[in-house]
C-alpha cells in the first residue's frame, strides 16, 4: 500500500471512528442514569445517537473513497448552511454534555446573502465535524461556539472554544496530517488535516485564532464569488481538478 492509500485510508476510518467513539460515550453516560430514566428523559440523546449514525452511514456509502480531496459530483448540492450547524449542533450537544459543557449555535440575522452554499455535502459534514469534535475534546471547562455571520460579503462559520489554547510556535503544524498537540491525547492527528484538504478543495479558507489558556477560534470562510455564490462553481471545479494533478504529480515523483 503507498503512502497517499494509507493516508486515505486512516482519514476515511478516522472520520468513521471517531463518531463511533462519540455514540459509546453517550451510550455510557445514558446508561448510567446520568440524563434521566424516563424515554422522555433520555429521547433527545437517542435522536443524537440516531443522527450521528445516519450521518456515518452517509459517509460509508459515499463513492468517493479514493482520494480525500477530490468532490464526488453526485453528492454536490445547494444546501442551506445553517440547517447543515442545526444538524451538527444537536448531534454535538449529547457529546458537550457528557464532558460538562455547553455547545451554543449563534446566527447573524439577517445574512448578507442568505445561507445557501453549492457543496459536497459529505465532505462539508466531514470538515465542519471534526473541527466542533476537536474544540470538544480539548476543552475541559466552559463553552463551545457554533455561529454563522457575515465578514462583509462572505459567509463564515466559526467553531470557537475555552480550551487550553494553541502555543504560537504550533499554530503553522496542526493541519499537518499525523500531528498531534497533545501527545497524550486521545486521537491520531488527522481531524483538522481533514477539514484543510475539504476547505482547499471546496475554493475555502479556515484561519486559527487562539490565545493559550484562553481558547481557540477557528474560522472557516466561504467566499462570496463573482458568480454571487457561495461554494463551488466552474472557477473552483477547475482550480480543483489542478490541485489533484499536483498532488498526482508529487506522489509519482
Amino acid at each position: 500500500m503507498t503512502n497517499k492509500m494509507l493516508l486515505v485510508s486512516s482519514t476515511f476510518l478516522h472520520d468513521i471512528l471517531n463518531p463511533v467513539t462519540g455514540v459509546r460515550i453517550i451510550l455510557e453516560q445514558v446508561m448510567k442514569g446520568k440524563y434521566g430514566n424516563t424515554l422522555e428523559e433520555i429521547k433527545p440523546f437517542l435522536e443524537a445517537i440516531l443522527q450521528t449514525n445516519n450521518r456515518v452511514s452517509r459517509l460509508v456509502e459515499s463513492e468517493n473513497k479514493s482520494d480525500i480531496v477530490s468532490i464526488n459530483p453526485s453528492a454536490v448540492r445547494s444546501l442551506d448552511l445553517l440547517q447543515v450547524l442545526a444538524r451538527l449542533h444537536f448531534e454535538y450537544s449529547a457529546l458537550a454534555k457528557c464532558s460538562s459543557l455547553n455547545l451554543h449555535l449563534e446566527a447573524q440575522t439577517p445574512l448578507v446573502h442568505g445561507a445557501e452554499v453549492i457543496a459536497d455535502v459529505i465532505c462539508i459534514e466531514r470538515m465542519l465535524s471534526n473541527v466542533i469534535q476537536n474544540a470538544i475534546k480539548y476543552t475541559e471547562t466552559g463553552e463551545v461556539y457554533i455561529r454563522l455571520v457575515n465578514e462583509g460579503d462572505n459567509l463564515v462559520v466559526e467553531i470557537e472554544d475555552t480550551g487550553r489554547g494553541i502555543e504560537p510556535k504550533e499554530l503553522p503544524k496542526i493541519f499537518l496530517p499525523y500531528y498531534r498537540l497533545h501527545k497524550k491525547s486521545r486521537g491520531c492527528g488527522l481531524g483538522l488535516y481533514v477539514a484543510m484538504m475539504v476547505a482547499k478543495s471546496h475554493g475555502l479558507q479556515i484561519i486559527v485564532d487562539s490565545k493559550v489558556g484562553k481558547g481557540t477560534k477557528f474560522r472557516i470562510i466561504f467566499p462570496y464569488t463573482d458568480q454571487l455564490t457561495y461554494g463551488l462553481n466552474d472557477k473552483i471545479w477547475r482550480k480543483q481538478e489542478g490541485f489533484r494533478n499536483e498532488c498526482k504529480q508529487r506522489e509519482i515523483s
